[in-house]
């Protein structure tokens, strides 16, 4: 019986050593893989410098004016491509090579059901592949944009969906240089933060092969519906005090002053307030710069006529009742609200943003500075010309879009109503108002803008 039972003892202790062996053959898998994966970023970050010499060289050509020099440095920048074509190449075959090894690494503990432990970063839990992005009793449908731990659209990925909102973001890798794919580029619009501490947005609207992460963390995502809305600035409509106009001459339309305006998504996280200023249609996707859009910006004693600026006897008077913008419910001013766009530059631009946000959540701000005057005479041959019409400080407001929606019908338009977002500021320089403080001759203005979604 001694002998039986040491024989199996032997063979047990025999199993066991066996058995252990298979933890330290996947874990050395592991690490190898980790090496390689290293060895791959380092050879993209090569070809991301080599492409971005590459653009500063062909735009150095660009510029030079002999053509000899100008050829040597396409043929610099057409080599520098090429360089880093085949670095990422090399790098695509480098991840494949440790994914397979993870792979094995994988197949070998699943074999021996022993289970390994993985080094990870203690700051970054794992999510599922794909998560519920606090939806987690909502069904998922529609498009949705799915995270890659490596440019190109390799290695493992985290899938988030149409309007949905991630917070306190984890992912199952550390993002260094990743890569975001959309499945429905026409529709589909992100919201990226880098990091804990960030108070902006990254905004994106389509997919990207290589994006590099300033942090090691992302630590919000969220992905929505795109639409745009446009900003329309209408222009002045100078008010009467005794008569049917303010417009005394020609010289009450030299304006000076500046007239800017922004716009963004506000939102509040932990107290603080979330900036995403809104991407125009020729910004690039990424851009997180709050940028002042300047509709009018001149010197005082310029010589220049506004085409901007209108009589308001002739158009219709917006009043502002019980938050919003409402039509005159007298006849007074005529019939229709200002319809031109000013013929200046950025009087008309077009926004991306989240359909939800602006129209549910009522989350996009337009914030707009002005601060005008002008010349006045009170006729065309009086004597009393002066520069002094002018307000004396900038008036700052900020408003949230949708604002209030009018049904207006348009002359020509068969009447048929169409919805518009009239935004109307003033008067200014009115002598009633003593919060909006003038020097010189009144002139009663209002500034209309007007906004709405245009897809």
């Amino acid at each position: 019986m001694q002998k039986i039972f040491f024989c199996f003892t032997i063979l047990f202790l025999q199993c066991l050593a066996i058995n252990a062996q298979v933890p330290t053959s996947a874990e050395n898998l592991i690490a190898e893989a980790k090496k390689i994966e290293i060895e791959a970023k380092a050879i993209t970050q090569q070809a991301i410098d080599l492409r971005k010499q590459a653009t500063a060289k062909k735009e150095e050509a660009a510029k030079e004016q002999d053509n000899e020099v100008a050829t040597k440095l396409k043929n610099e920048a057409t080599l520098m491509e090429q360089q880093a074509k085949e670095k990422m190449a090399e790098a695509a075959v480098l991840r494949k090579q440790a994914t397979e090894k993870r792979k094995q690494a994988a197949e070998l503990v699943k074999q021996n059901k022993t289970k390994i432990p993985v080094t990870t970063n203690p700051t970054i839990a794992t999510i599922p592949i794909s998560p519920q992005n606090n939806s987690v009793n909502k069904k998922l449908t529609g498009g949705f944009v799915e995270l890659f731990e490596y440019a190109n659209y390799e290695g493992r990925s985290v899938k988030f969906y149409k309007n949905t909102e991630t917070k306190n973001l984890r992912l199952p890798f550390t993002p260094t240089n990743i890569s975001l794919k959309f499945s429905d580029e026409e529709n589909l619009i992100v919201f990226i933060r880098e990091s804990m501490t960030d108070q902006k947005n990254l905004t994106y609207l389509n997919s990207i092969p290589s994006l590099q992460i300033s942090t090691n963390n992302l630590s919000y995502i969220r992905v929505g519906k795109k639409a745009k809305v446009e900003i329309d600035f209408n222009g002045l409509l100078y008010k009467s005090i005794n008569s049917t106009t303010c417009i005394h001459s020609d010289d009450c339309k030299k304006l000076y002053g500046n007239i800017s305006y922004k716009i963004y998504e506000l939102d509040r996280e932990n107290g603080e307030a979330i900036k995403t200023p809104m991407l125009y249609s020729t910004q690039n996707q990424g851009y997180a710069n709050e940028t002042s859009f300047s509709i009018f910006n001149k010197e005082r004693g310029t010589d220049y006529t506004a085409p901007f600026v209108y009589n308001a006897y002739d158009f219709g008077i917006a009043h502002n009742k019980k938050g919003g913008l409402r039509r005159s419910s007298d006849n007074v001013y005529g019939q229709k609200f200002l319809q031109s766009i000013a013929p200046i530059p950025n009087a008309k631009l077009e926004f991306f943003v989240d359909s939800l946000s602006y129209a549910k959540k009522r989350r996009v701000i337009l914030e707009i500075d002005l601060k005008i005057g002008s010349a006045h005479k009170s006729c065309n041959i009086c004597t009393d010309f002066t520069w002094d019409a002018a307000m004396t400080n900038t008036h700052n407001e900020k408003i949230c879009l949708p604002y209030n929606l009018e049904e207006i019908t348009f002359l020509g338009n068969r009447n048929r109503p169409i919805k518009l977002d009239i935004i109307q500021l003033g008067p200014f320089r009115e002598m009633i108002f003593q919060e909006r403080p003038f020097i010189g001759p009144e002139h009663p203005t209002l500034v209309q803008f007007i906004a709405k979604l245009v897809n």
